[in-house]
């Protein structure tokens, strides 16, 4: 009896976890963690790239289909500023004008390059929708460079 009682004391569970296990546990989180955040923001960066642009197409694409269909017997245009394209009303941009309609882009993006014939302004003839206005708006992403999209407008309205 005594000898079974000197082997169960001998005996101690060891299950707990060491430290150096807990490490490797938390350096292998601590890498996926970064994978992740990585790829997210990347994914945050490309989404609002794209937004922008289609934000510039729509803008452009409406100011030219309301020419076309001569709405209000006018003609409509599109001005762009570095952080949104505003689609007005007649032969020249007006500020104040409470036609204006803004499309405001992403804080993640803005516009780079705007380079129109005749000035930062796309404005499209009736019936025919052409533009002298020909030229191409870079859109970037605003802390990362590397990012940009081109769109062009060309002589006959066609947007691309």
């Amino acid at each position: 009896m005594q000898n079974s009682k000197l082997k169960s004391q001998n005996y101690i569970s060891k299950s707990g976890v060491s430290l150096l296990e807990l490490i490797v546990v938390l350096a292998i989180l601590a890498v996926i963690t970064g994978v992740v955040v990585s790829a997210f923001s990347r994914f945050r960066a490309n989404s609002a790239l794209a937004d922008s642009k289609e934000k510039i197409i729509l803008a452009l694409s409406r100011a030219r289909s309301r020419t076309l269909s001569s709405e209000n017997s006018k003609v409509y245009g599109v001005h762009f500023q570095a952080d949104r394209a505003v689609l007005f009303t007649g032969n020249a941009y007006s500020t104040s004008s409470p036609t204006n309609e803004m499309y405001v882009f992403d804080s993640r993006a803005q516009i780079s390059s705007i380079s129109i014939t005749g000035g930062g302004d796309v404005i499209f003839r009736r019936l025919t929708g052409e533009t002298a206005n020909i030229g191409t708006v870079v859109v970037q992403g605003y802390s990362d460079k590397i990012l940009w999209s081109t769109t062009t407008i060309s002589a006959s309205g066609i947007i691309e």
